[in-house]
């Protein structure tokens, strides 16, 4: 089940509350964020970088002339003996949100691949488009399964807000660059079973959204420029509504699962948890977009 604090943090958000960081750090003990199986958008950046060695050709320590260690440590090579070049992953992820259960094919344009901010709003936008199915197919799921009827009406409106974050983000787009287009389709996922359905909406839902809501709320009182300020605040109150949702679900479910299968719910948000982590300790927040920044994503993790 979830920590009332979440509860009470994803109301704040919802109704347009001020957030302040230190108090985004508590639910990432409740509940993981990006789940299994998604990926990130990647790059990997070099930088040469000056090392003082013996001289004598001795072997230079990564560690020691790029930094970080373990599964932060960069890659290196020797340029000379007095420098090397670091060879960091760069891992950023758009804000999250409900995916489709079934196979998404996406076809898109986009004008300039470079751009780190403009990379960051074409995956989010990609990711809006797709959550406009999952919901659809989160209504029926439910409709089929006998869920309350409120439910169903909850994941049609959530529908509607995804319709809307997507124009949000093609306008946004559509001011940094002059041709942005994305096309999402979707193959048709068989009818879930309650445990499937319990399972994808803890992942999607519980998580994804809930880490949604909480970052788009901190773009939204930090990003550096006013229209993507102000689209991030509306669609952090939309995301927390829809995570609300999730938790309600949640809690519909498990009423109707046996101990077992609730045991395995609560052992895949651990599994996402640790993800997470991996996740965060790698990402790099192109700047002016508001996003948690590696040290504080360290915090987050230590918290």
């Amino acid at each position: 089940m979830f920590n009332a604090d979440l509860l009470r943090l994803m109301h704040r958000i919802a109704l347009g509350m001020p957030l302040v960081l230190p108090t985004l750090a508590a639910p990432f003990n409740y509940a993981g964020c990006y789940p299994l199986g998604y990926e990130c958008p990647r790059d990997i950046v070099p930088a040469v970088v000056q090392y003082n060695s013996d001289g004598e050709g001795a072997i230079i320590d990564c560690a020691a002339a790029c930094g970080g260690e373990g599964d932060e440590a960069p890659r290196c090579r020797a340029v000379d003996q007095t420098h090397v070049e670091c060879l960091r992953e760069v891992v950023m992820c758009p804000a999250a949100g409900r995916r489709p259960g079934g196979e998404i094919q996406r076809s898109a344009t986009r004008a300039d691949e470079r751009d780190p901010t403009c990379a960051w709003l074409f995956d989010a936008l990609a990711l809006e488009a797709s959550a406009v199915p999952a919901f659809d197919e989160l209504a029926s799921a439910l409709e089929g399964l006998g869920a309350p009827v409120q439910l169903s009406a909850r994941a049609r409106e959530a529908r509607e807000d995804e319709l809307r974050h997507t124009e949000a983000m093609t306008r946004l787009l559509a001011r940094r660059e002059s041709e942005v287009s994305v096309r999402v389709r979707v193959n048709a996922a068989p009818a879930p079973t309650l445990y499937e359905l319990a399972l994808a909406n803890a992942v999607e839902g519980c998580t994804r959204e809930a880490f949604g809501a909480l970052e788009a709320a901190l773009q939204g009182a930090r990003a550096a420029e006013p229209d993507l300020r102000a689209a991030m605040a509306e669609i952090a109150q939309d995301e927390a509504r829809h995570a609300l949702l999730s938790f309600d679900i949640d809690t519909w479910a498990r009423a109707r699962l046996s101990p077992a299968d609730n045991r395995r719910l609560d052992a895949a948000r651990s599994e996402a948890i640790a993800g997470l982590r991996q996740t965060l300790l790698r990402r790099e927040a192109p700047a002016g977009l508001g996003l948690l920044t590696a040290l504080e994503a360290r915090a987050l993790i230590r918290a």
